[in-house]
């Protein structure tokens, strides 16, 4: 991932692409840099699809046994069945689990 940061370099700024509001009006980026890893991750469409390949494990990578190890300690969240692993929201119906997160 080529594309990803915290810490935008000029021509990475040069591609942020300006985000708006209900009213379609333009607002100012977000920045929270005292909560980084909750909102302040820059990404470009084409390394978020290099990220879903690996999660996805349609493409190998040295990455897959960090990713499960996120995985494999759960907690229930007191909501249905549903499980927070390490940082992964875990929605579960049935057998089959619907692993998300936002920010």
């Amino acid at each position: 991932m080529e594309s990803t940061s915290i810490t935008l370099s000029p021509e990475l700024k040069s591609k942020l692409a300006t985000g708006h509001n209900m009213a379609l009006e333009p607002v100012p980026n977000w920045d929270a840099p005292t909560f980084a890893g909750a909102g302040s991750l820059h990404s470009t469409a084409n390394d978020l699809l290099t990220f879903l390949e690996m999660a996805l494990r349609t493409r190998e990578t040295a990455l897959a046994s960090a990713l499960d190890t996120t995985l494999a300690s759960r907690r229930p969240t007191g909501i249905g069945d549903s499980e927070t692993g390490l940082g992964w929201a875990i929605m579960k119906k049935g057998r089959d689990e619907l692993i998300w997160h936002d920010g």
